[in-house]
């Protein structure tokens, strides 16, 4: 499950294993993991090496045949580094990423399911950055939507690639009656 901050990834999430009874893997928090705040590249290599800790011990449960749900991926932390960081090296990042789902792909009778909730309403986004302490540095509208358009555009290349199938807000209720 992708999106930008404040799109509802966590509630979506949650009803999605309720009603599906797949197991949740959450987002990573760097706060409750006790790292440091003030150095943004250590933080973001922090989040890339649990998104992929996640990622892989997601792709461990879907190959016993468990549901799946994981809220983020390193996608966002890939993303995060390109925009914020400025770092030119993510195409390795990106690279790496699509082995993981290569793995999950070929060992799985499913295909792997992306959704992609984008901004309803930008200033109830950043209002709800402002609101969380480590983000509010975040909260800039122009930020967002810039982070947001990388992720739609990385999302559309792994979907031409077979690697998922990228689902937008508007297809849930389709989506939906897929997994039943």
């Amino acid at each position: 499950m992708e999106g930008v901050w404040g799109s509802g990834k966590t509630n979506l999430a949650k009803m999605f294993c309720k009603k599906y009874d797949a197991i949740l893997v959450n987002e990573p928090n760097h706060i409750k993991a006790g790292i440091n705040n003030k150095n943004r590249a250590a933080v973001t290599n922090w989040y890339l090496r649990a998104h992929e800790r996640n990622l892989k011990n997601g792709i461990k449960m879907l190959q016993k045949g468990k549901r799946v749900v994981i809220e983020r991926s390193m996608l966002s932390s890939i993303i995060f580094s390109r925009i914020v960081l400025k770092q030119q090296n993510t195409g390795i990042l990106f690279r790496r990423f699509e082995k993981h789902l290569k793995t999950a792909r070929n060992s799985m009778l499913r295909p792997i399911h992306f959704i992609y909730l984008d901004i309803r309403d930008l200033k109830v986004v950043i209002n709800k950055m402002r609101k969380n302490h480590h983000l509010e540095k975040f909260a800039d509208p122009k930020f967002v939507k810039r982070f947001d358009q990388f992720l739609l555009k990385y999302l559309k290349i792994l979907n031409k690639r077979k690697l998922i199938k990228f689902v937008r807000r508007s297809e849930i209720n389709k989506f939906s009656k897929i997994l039943k």
